[in-house]
């Protein structure tokens, strides 16, 4: 056990742990960043919401989809296809791509039928523009959730604690 110290001779094995134990941490901490960045930007389009309503929250806010806003869950489909794509290596095919263009042009005729565009100022258009960029780092987040537990076998239980580590 000493002679390796003394003639410096590296045990290739100890290197190889400490590398899979930097990466660990590097996917760890990529993983709460982006928790972290998904969570400040959902919290300042409430707060940016909650101000142009005058201050008056409704329970509406706290659905799973808050404000059936079928353009953004376009978008965030969107970005889902995309970040699989890259990430995952999945492959999508014709049929994939045909429903989610049908998707996209019946929730564009959704927004205008139900009038979500009656108020559009300054605010709506930076309000939208935080909820893209909130949907694009929600879907990275998904995703690498998904790229961890299938390329880099974590188990599910360390990749869900690291969130709820921080919601704590």
């Amino acid at each position: 056990k000493i002679l390796p110290f003394i003639l410096k001779i590296d045990y290739e094995e100890a290197s190889k742990e400490k590398l899979i134990k930097r990466k660990k941490c590097l996917n760890y901490f990529l993983l709460s960043f982006l928790f972290v960045v998904d969570a400040s930007l959902n919290s300042a389009v409430e707060l940016m919401e909650v101000n142009l309503k005058n201050g008056k929250a409704s329970y509406v806010q706290s659905n799973l989809f808050p404000h059936n806003d079928f353009i953004i869950m376009s978008i965030e489909m969107i970005f889902l296809i995309c970040v699989s794509i890259c990430l995952l290596k999945y492959k999508y095919y014709k049929h994939h791509i045909i429903s989610l263009i049908i998707f996209i042009i019946f929730g564009i005729i959704s927004e205008f039928f139900l009038e979500n565009f009656e108020n559009m100022d300054g605010t709506y258009f930076v309000i939208k523009f935080i909820r893209i960029l909130e949907v694009g780092v929600n879907a990275t987040f998904f995703c690498y959730q998904k790229y961890m537990m299938e390329k880099l076998y974590y188990p599910y239980w360390n990749i869900a604690f690291t969130p709820g580590i921080i919601l704590l």
